[in-house]
C-alpha cells in the first residue's frame, strides 16, 4: 500500500533542499526547492498577511469615524482579494517547504 502523503528527505545543504513525494498514482517525484525561493515565499506571505492587516485597519477606522458606506464597502471586498491570495501563498509555501 502507498501512502499519498509520503515524503523522503533527499538532499540537504546549504543552497536547496529536496524531497522524494509519492504522488496519488503512485510515481515518485522529486521535488527541489531552493533556499532563496523559501526566503523569497518568506518575505512574500510577510508582505501579504501585512497587506491584509492595513485594509482591515484601514476599514476599521473608516467605519468607526463613520465615513462612506461605499468606501468601507470597497476597503472590505479588497480584504477578502488580499486573505485569498496570503492563504494561497501560504499553501504554496507549505507544500514546498514541509
Amino acid at each position: 500500500m502507498i501512502n499519498i502523503c509520503s515524503k523522503k528527505l533527499l538532499i540537504h545543504n546549504e543552497k536547496s533542499i529536496g524531497f522524494e513525494k509519492i504522488d496519488h498514482n503512485g510515481y515518485m517525484k522529486r521535488i527541489i526547492f531552493n533556499k532563496t525561493m523559501s526566503e523569497f515565499f518568506n518575505i512574500l506571505v510577510t508582505i501579504s498577511v501585512l497587506a491584509v492587516a492595513l485594509v482591515l485597519i484601514l476599514g476599521l477606522t473608516n467605519m468607526l469615524k463613520r465615513g462612506s458606506a461605499n468606501r468601507s464597502q470597497k476597503l472590505m471586498r479588497l480584504r477578502v482579494i488580499a486573505q485569498f491570495i496570503a492563504i494561497i501563498l501560504i499553501m504554496v509555501f507549505f507544500y514546498f517547504t514541509y
